[in-house]
């Protein structure tokens, strides 16, 4: 990934690139994908979130929550599921 970025702007990009999926916290640590630690991204998932540019979704399966970058514009919220 890209150097001199905070770790909540590096998982924030990723999650902007893949504006069409979603990601659980846990697929998010264990790919590899991001250079940042599992609190780095715990922290990074729940400031997003609060600030409305992450959307969380918890699925009835077992309470499995999902992350996916937030665009209004056509989606009218909802989420883009594998």
């Amino acid at each position: 990934m890209k150097r001199g970025l905070c770790k909540k702007e590096i998982v924030y990009a990723f999650l902007k690139e893949h504006r069409e999926e979603c990601f659980s916290s846990k697929e998010l640590i264990e790919s590899r994908l991001l250079d940042a630690s599992e609190a780095a991204v715990y922290r990074s998932l729940v400031s997003l979130t609060e600030e409305g540019k992450v959307l969380k979704f918890t699925s009835g399966k077992g309470g499995e929550v999902f992350y996916q970058y937030n665009t209004l514009s056509g989606c009218h919220g909802h989420f883009h599921l594998k």
